[in-house]
């Protein structure tokens, strides 16, 4: 037998880690997804919380009150100032007409004349003139019950042809009014000069002569 001397003992054996490593890194991905559903997303609208109206104190719903009945106080007021106004037109007499009346004028004086100063009414009426070329006035004064109206003159030669027609606009109740017609001295005869309203009606009617001297 030999004297070879053994050393004898063991090997200790290793543990594999992976089984732990794996248990770790589930826990950790438990909580980090647990992070993550709890917390919420930033860009999420989240719808807002209704708010309730505050408690109107006294003061404000007076003020309320007041800006209510304002415009009712000024409907009233501008109603009174229309109806105060109405009344000093029909006093001044520029407005004596309802609007359903139709309009009415009168002729209060006329004449024919060869002079015309200021355009008021002149001192003389002339119903004959001799031939020759010459300029011939129709004045007429004019009431009216509406304002402003227009009347015409119409002025018709000796053969009942019409010469001109001349609108007159009366800006008054009472308007002094005139037109003129160059009569030549060729025309000799009967002239006629008619006064009419908007809608034709004859208002005045007056003739004058020119004749050889």
């Amino acid at each position: 037998m030999s004297n070879t001397n053994y050393i004898t003992g063991y090997r200790r054996q290793t543990k594999n880690p992976w089984p732990r490593l794996w248990a770790i890194l589930i826990i950790l991905l438990i909580i980090f997804l647990w992070i993550i559903i709890s917390t919420p997303n930033p860009h999420t609208p989240q719808k807002p919380k209704p708010m309730s109206p505050p408690a109107k104190t006294p003061a404000i719903q007076t003020k309320v009150e007041a800006i209510i009945k304002a415009p009712v106080s000024a409907k009233t007021a501008t109603a009174e100032k229309s109806s105060v106004l109405q009344q000093t037109l029909n006093l001044l007499g520029r407005n004596n007409a309802p609007e359903n009346q139709p309009n009415h004028q009168k002729v209060l004086e006329a004449a024919i004349t060869n002079a015309l100063y200021s355009g008021t009414m002149p001192n003389f009426n002339i119903t004959q003139f001799s031939a020759r070329t010459q300029r011939i006035y129709y004045y007429t004064k004019i009431q009216t019950n509406q304002v402003p109206a227009t009347v015409y003159h119409v002025w018709y030669t000796p053969k009942g042809e019409v010469a001109s027609t001349v609108p007159l606009n009366l800006t008054g109740t009472n308007s002094s009014t005139y037109s003129y017609h160059t009569v030549d001295a060729e025309e000799v005869g009967t002239w006629k000069v008619l006064t009419r309203d908007s809608h034709q009606q004859i208002l005045h009617s007056t003739s004058f002569v020119v004749e050889n001297r």
